[in-house]
């Protein structure tokens, strides 16, 4: 399986042993603030095993982050589009911490893309933002 390594930081596919942590995160409700709930272990392992499955398939996807020095599991990260013209990101327009990493990386907010998630019930995680950044001229 192809790893992505910094000094800091690997990028990797998903262990067994990321499933307890996993499931801890998301059943917390400070770091689900900008979901509409938390997630069961059952939800959690699923989603981890779909994470896999797509990094098997592909090549890329979401990928297991781990801290070099301590080899602690702390989150995910990934891409859902590859060589494509441009990155999207979205997030709950609420989503303050998002969407100022959005825009240190350079992403530009493009509200003619804004809109309202169906999956979210009325309330203020519901209206989502859009974010782009051109990809390299090919």
């Amino acid at each position: 399986m192809y790893e992505l390594k910094t000094e800091r930081l690997v990028l990797r596919g998903w262990r067994e042993s990321d499933i307890g942590p996993w499931a801890a995160m998301n059943a917390d409700p400070e770091v689900r603030r900008y979901f509409s709930r938390v997630l069961t272990p059952e939800e959690s392992a699923a989603s981890a095993a779909r994470f896999q499955a797509g990094l098997e398939e592909r090549g890329w996807g979401w990928w297991a982050v781990e801290v070099v020095a301590t080899g602690e599991f702390i989150g995910l990260t990934g891409l859902d589009t590859l060589d494509l013209p441009e990155v999207l990101a979205v997030t709950a327009a609420t989503n303050l911490p998002s969407r100022a990493v959005m825009r240190r990386i350079g992403m530009t907010h493009d509200p003619a893309g804004d809109f309202d998630d169906p999956e979210e019930p009325e309330g203020p995680l519901r209206r989502n933002v859009l974010y782009r950044l051109a990809g390299a001229p090919r």
